[in-house]
């Protein structure tokens, strides 16, 4: 069983975007009658929470298929094992990938469940004939529906771009990259979707402003250290992205002043459903990196870690351009 093929993620994509859809058609809607306002929150609010319904009642199913997945075939692979292998195998402390697939699928229902509840929550609010809304109180329910609908949007994007490498259906796609209006363009993007407040700084050097690249890779790959920095991190504490453009190739680097990496588990934080030790009540899918090291691997570049515990965290890419010569290579 695929787990990353089941079709709930493509139910998962088209309500999510149905949603955000009339998430943006309630934030832009006219304030001029107040009467028809009223209805049209009341309609779009029930319809969002009738497609949470449906979102919830497929992740229920998802997770009892895996469950019924795993009790079915795990007495399956213990019987095509002989007696003497059986006695003789030693107990094993480490997680199985069943282990670990349910984990990240415990994880995975975690991080939906948190959005899925604030925008449930306050499309009730909106919905509620009793409540009498304050055009500021509408505004930040509709901010939170909006909010949750993009992390949502993130969570899927993360899932699909690690189904597609499985099947081996991503493509390299070089362009022409201005190195600083395409990092500018990507901290303000950032700086929109995050709920608390940081320093972000762009520091560029090197002798070439351009880069041959696949734009689309590098966006998820930055985004994704970008998001790990500020989600580690304290509140107004600083995440720097550094570029360093020289001919034929282009470092990115993203440093955070946050909890950092233990040691011991620096090797492994690259690997799918892995979440360090020191994460606990931080929410996060362990999918992450997973995107980094998944573009990294596409894109024929190099990583490094640099992290000490309650200090902070450096991720420098390395990665080659993308030029006639290497992609025939």
């Amino acid at each position: 069983m695929k787990l990353l093929h089941h079709p709930y993620w493509l139910m998962l994509g088209v309500i999510t975007v149905l949603i955000l859809v009339l998430a943006n058609m309630l934030f832009l809607a006219p304030t001029v009658n107040q009467l028809e306002i009223k209805g049209v929150v009341y309609a779009i609010a029930g319809i969002s929470v009738v497609l949470l319904m449906i979102l919830a009642i497929g992740l229920r199913r998802l997770l009892e298929e895996f469950a019924q997945f795993q009790s079915q075939n795990q007495p399956q692979e213990i019987a095509h094992q002989p007696q003497s292998e059986i006695a003789s195998e030693p107990p094993q402390p480490s997680p199985t990938l069943s282990e670990l697939k349910l984990q990240f699928v415990a994880r995975v229902s975690h991080e939906f469940r948190t959005p899925l509840s604030a925008i449930l929550i306050s499309a009730q609010l909106l919905d509620s004939p009793k409540a009498q809304h304050s055009e500021q109180k509408r505004q930040r329910n509709l901010k939170r529906i909006q909010s949750s609908v993009k992390s949502l949007n993130q969570l899927l994007a993360d899932l699909l771009l690690l189904t597609h490498a499985e099947a081996g259906q991503l493509e390299l796609n070089p362009q022409t990259i201005d190195l600083s209006y395409f990092c500018q363009e990507l901290l303000e993007d950032i700086k929109k979707n995050i709920s608390e407040p940081h320093e972000l700084v762009l520091n560029i050097t090197g002798d070439c402003p351009d880069a041959h690249l696949d734009e689309q890779i590098v966006r998820s790959m930055l985004m994704s250290l970008l998001r790990n920095a500020i989600q580690y991190s304290l509140p107004e504490s600083l995440v720097t992205l550094k570029v360093v453009g020289n001919a034929k190739h282009t470092r990115f680097q993203v440093c955070d002043q946050g909890i950092g990496i233990p040691v011991a588990e620096q090797a492994q934080v690259f690997e799918v459903f892995k979440r360090g030790q020191n994460v606990k009540g931080i929410p996060g899918s362990g999918l992450g990196l997973a995107v980094v090291k998944t573009c990294l691997e596409l894109h024929g570049g190099a990583i490094a870690v640099e992290s000490q515990l309650n200090c902070g965290t450096t991720v420098t890419v390395d990665l080659p351009w993308l030029l006639p010569e290497t992609m025939q290579a």
